[in-house]
This record gives structure tokens, C-alpha cells and sequence, in this order.
């Protein structure tokens, strides 16, 4: 078991490598690509500086609150891009036959696929997220131990949510619209503050649209540090990811190959 997985970390580093040295080769598109997405999420700062100035807490939150929101969201989402580029796509990849030249491979066909492409324009996500850390004042030791390990396990929870939409394709077809619009409703319920959301909301954000183990739950442990609940995050993350890869895994058995064949890395 730690042989394979220590295998499929060879394989994942070896695709970032590749990815970030075939992205880097035009230095200054590589650069404009990250510094363009750190100034566009910076546009919603301004934003939330603005109505902060008239008000002292929203929905439970502080600026700083929402500082780390919008960090761990940003940073989550870039990371998740950065190693798995290729996810939002499979649902294309599963309808026009284009798995097949993933599953001739002998690898792990979710880790082949989703790996083999890199967002460039993440890194500027990934790095946005650190920089609202810093202006938080919570870059300490601890604050940045505790935002790496959340933007890991917030990168897990919303892979898996992905690579599950997606995997609905062996069984529905032609899954687009649905999977566009429950990311754009978990990244948007993301970036805004828990306690403005009602109770059926936050059910939502445990169960169907994990937010709360991605953003809400760490945000809390940021300031009421608490071992349980860190553990508890960690545990949903593995399930999140063990529940993807079963849909994945069992809607593979219903897929019809279109031989097509194509040279991967």
C-alpha cells in the first residue's frame, strides 16, 4: 500500500515537473499569466475593503476573517489546478472516447488523466492565497502551517467534487451544464461568510457542497484552534476523495471505448 502510494507521487511530481518546465519555456506569457490572476482576484479586495469600512463584522466575520476566506479558497483552487488540470475536462475525455489512451497506460487512470495538463494561470491563485495571509497577520508558524494543510485538504474536497460531477458523465451523458453550475455555486459560496447563510444552507455546505470542511470549518480552527475538528477536516477530505473515486471507478465498467489512440507522456 505505501509502495503505491509513493508511486503515484513519483508519477504526480513527474507531471508537475513536466507541466511547469513546458510552461515556463515563454518566460514572459508564464509571469503575465500568474501576475494578471493575482491582480484579478485582487479586484474583489478592493471589494470587501470597501464595505468593511462601514462595517466592523459581517455574518460573524472580520476583514481578516474574510481575508483567510478568500486565501483559502483562492489557494485551494490553485493548487487543485496546478496538479490536476485536466480534471474539469473529463467528462469530455469519458463522451468523445479520449480515456482510452489513459487507461492503456499502466498507471492510475484519474491520477493519468487529470495530471497530465497544469492551469499556469493557478500559481497566481496558489501565491494570492499566501499574500492575504500576510495581510491578515496571521503569517506565523502556526498560520502558515495551518493554511498549507488547509489549502491541501481544501484542494482534496474540491478535486473530489469535480472529478465526481464529472465522473457523472459514464452515467448521464453529457453532464456540463449540471457540473458548471455546482462549481460556480460551491466556489461562490466559498468566498462569502458563513453566518450570512441560513441553516438549510449550512446543510448544504456538510453534505451535497462540502464548503464547510473546505473553508468554514478550517476558518474556525484559525481562530479557536481546536485538534478534533483538524482531524475532522482531514477525514472528510478521504472521504470525499474514497466516495469520487468508487463513482469514478464503477461508472468506468459502463464506458465504451471509441478507439481512439493517442501518444501521452
Amino acid at each position: 500500500m505505501l509502495m503505491e502510494v509513493r508511486r503515484h507521487f513519483k508519477i504526480l511530481f513527474s507531471y508537475v515537473k513536466f507541466n511547469l518546465k513546458c510552461s515556463s519555456e515563454y518566460k514572459i506569457s508564464f509571469l503575465t499569466q500568474i501576475f494578471g490572476m493575482i491582480l484579478n482576484n485582487g479586484s474583489f479586495l478592493i471589494f470587501w475593503w470597501i464595505i468593511f469600512r462601514n462595517v466592523n463584522i459581517i455574518g460573524g466575520y472580520s476583514f481578516d476573517d474574510v481575508l483567510i476566506l478568500w486565501g483559502l479558497a483562492s489557494s485551494s483552487f490553485g493548487l487543485t489546478y496546478i496538479l490536476f488540470g485536466n480534471v474539469r475536462e473529463l467528462s469530455d475525455f469519458i463522451i468523445s472516447g479520449r480515456l482510452d489512451s489513459y487507461i492503456l497506460q499502466p498507471a492510475d487512470i484519474v491520477l493519468n488523466t487529470c495530471a497530465s495538463k497544469m492551469e499556469v494561470s493557478s500559481w497566481g491563485d496558489l501565491i494570492y492565497g499566501y499574500i492575504l495571509l500576510i495581510l491578515a497577520g496571521r503569517f506565523d508558524l502556526k498560520g502558515a502551517f495551518l493554511f498549507t494543510l488547509f489549502t491541501v485538504t481544501g484542494s482534496i474536497i474540491y478535486f473530489s467534487l469535480i472529478l465526481l460531477l464529472n465522473s457523472l458523465a459514464f452515467y448521464l451523458g453529457n453532464v456540463e451544464s449540471t457540473k458548471r453550475i455546482l462549481d460556480m455555486f460551491f466556489l461562490a459560496f466559498a468566498t462569502y461568510p458563513e453566518g450570512i447563510f441560513d441553516n438549510f444552507f449550512r446543510f448544504l455546505f456538510y453534505s451535497v457542497l462540502p464548503v464547510g470542511f473546505s473553508i468554514y470549518l478550517p476558518i474556525r480552527i484559525f481562530n479557536n484552534f481546536n485538534l478534533l475538528s483538524i482531524i475532522l477536516v482531514i477525514l472528510a477530505a478521504l472521504v470525499w476523495l474514497f466516495i469520487s473515486f468508487k463513482v469514478f471507478y464503477s461508472g468506468l465498467k459502463r464506458y465504451e471505448s471509441a478507439n481512439i489512440m493517442e501518444a501521452k507522456m
